[in-house]
């Protein structure tokens, strides 16, 4: 999740970007831990609050979020079930991270898969945030 501050959507309510606005926080903060893990049982915490997290997030952006995108901006269609699709195989990275976290599990093959997961996710997010502000500030002429 970037570090670059996120702006208010218009055409979005405010509860709705309030609460992926925090999503994104936590998300930030967890994925931090996930990478600072020293120990299985540690990650395995961070992983199965990750996948809750996640479930909710997505389900809060393709239910309210990417609906109002592409009232505004329907060229981004393809895009959009892009990430939606990013979000299934995401979740499903998830579920089986933790399906590894394992006692005898090879700490630093998890940690790696982790690292993996990580970068999936911050990628995901960063192009994500360039369609929101393509539509909400460029597409409609709100941006300059």
């Amino acid at each position: 999740m970037s570090d670059r501050p996120e702006r208010s959507v218009p055409g979005v309510e405010h509860d709705v970007q309030d609460e992926i606005l925090h999503e994104h926080a936590s998300l930030k903060e967890l994925l931090k831990r996930l990478e600072a893990a020293a120990t299985l049982e540690q990650m395995e915490k961070d992983l199965q609050r990750l996948e809750a997290l996640l479930r909710d997030h997505f389900a809060a952006e393709e239910e309210r979020l990417f609906p109002k995108l592409l009232d505004e901006a329907p060229q981004h269609d393809a895009f959009v079930k892009g990430l939606i699709e990013e979000h299934t195989k995401m979740i499903r990275h998830v579920v089986e991270l933790r399906a590894a976290v394992e006692p005898g599990a090879d700490f630093p093959t998890v940690v790696s898969d982790s690292a993996g997961l990580v970068a999936e996710l911050r990628n995901h997010e960063e192009r994500e945030n360039e369609v929101i502000l393509d539509t909400f500030f460029r597409d409609t002429g709100i941006g300059g």
